[in-house]
């Protein structure tokens, strides 16, 4: 019986697909495990690679061509269900783990706590050549952790290092609305969080790599902003959800649009925030409360400044 199954999702990632199932493969674990990968119509040579390894490991290694382009997260969607494990663990193209005992560690750390729903770990930072910025990546993005992880320590936004999370496969499988529309990685830590203890494994067992041609790094504020209010407006919609954790989603959308306000000054990239905040606007699910309430306070400084750069000058 297959215990994990290795999640790889990839889209153009040539120079660097080759090291994450390297890493994948050279797992050293007390049980049976595949490796799944998703790959998203690369046109970089990636699928070729991706062919050649499912060739040279067809016991370990199960790719998914998908037949057109999905992009990031739909990928992720639509291989899941070729996964066979109990536990599936997560590893985008473009990183890699560094420990051979990943695997074994993180679900020696979840058997040994009933009930417990997934794990995560630590993760060096390193860039496009693997030069290591951070050994840390909790120290480099300022935030913390501890040994177990509840729903309220990371809502409405995750907290894990993608390359490090491994998790029951049953909580993604039965995963409710707000997620199945816009399934994200932040969606995926709250998730895990409300289906039982998630744990923290004290080790660097990943590489998270940041790189210019990174589907998130490389992306303007105003396009980053704009997919996390997506999701927020997401997750607002969920009645139980909104009942809990409502006032804390009304003040993230509020921070998120007085980010976009504060950090962005010439004509063009205000041009680009109105866009995308028309967009959150208009689009479903509409909740009168979240967007009055989160939205009050930008919409005005907006009008303000507009008025203040037409005023005629004396």
């Amino acid at each position: 019986m297959i215990k994990v199954s290795v999640l790889i999702i990839t889209y153009n990632h040539a120079p660097f697909i080759a090291q994450a199932i390297e890493s994948a493969l050279m797992q050293r674990t007390s049980f049976d495990y595949e490796i799944v990968i998703g790959e998203d119509c690369s046109t970089d040579g990636t699928r070729e690679i991706v062919r050649s390894y499912a060739q040279t490991h067809p016991d370990r290694i199960r790719p998914v061509f998908h037949k057109h382009n999905l992009g990031g997260s739909a990928n992720g969607q639509a291989t899941l269900p070729a996964c066979r494990g109990e536990y599936v663990a997560i590893l985008e193209g473009d990183d890699y783990w560094v420990s051979d005992r990943k695997l074994e560690k993180q679900v020696a750390l979840l058997e040994g706590r009933s009930g417990s729903a997934g794990c995560f770990a630590n993760s060096i930072v390193v860039d496009d050549a693997g030069n290591v910025i951070s050994p840390d990546f909790f120290a480099y993005y300022g935030s913390q952790t501890k040994p177990e992880i509840r729903t309220e320590d990371i809502v409405p936004f995750g907290l894990s290092p993608a390359n490090t999370v491994i998790f029951k496969r049953e909580v993604l499988s039965n995963a409710p609305k707000w997620y199945r529309r816009y399934p994200t990685h932040c969606g995926m830590d709250l998730l895990i969080s409300l289906n039982g203890p998630y744990l923290f494994l004290n080790e660097a067992v990943g590489a998270y790599r940041l790189h210019p041609g990174s589907n998130w790094s490389s992306r303007s504020l105003p396009y980053q902003v704009s997919i996390n209010l997506r999701y927020l407006k997401n997750l607002y919609d969920d009645e139980l959800i909104r009942r809990e954790y409502g006032a804390v989603i009304r003040e993230s959308v509020e921070a998120h649009l007085n980010n976009l306000f504060t950090n962005t000054g010439s004509l063009r990239e205000r041009a680009e925030v109105l866009r995308h905040f028309i967009k959150f606007l208009a689009a479903p699910p509409w909740n009168r409360e979240l967007i009055v309430t989160g939205t009050e306070r930008f919409y005005r400084r907006f009008v303000n400044t507009a008025r203040r750069r037409l005023r005629p000058s004396a």
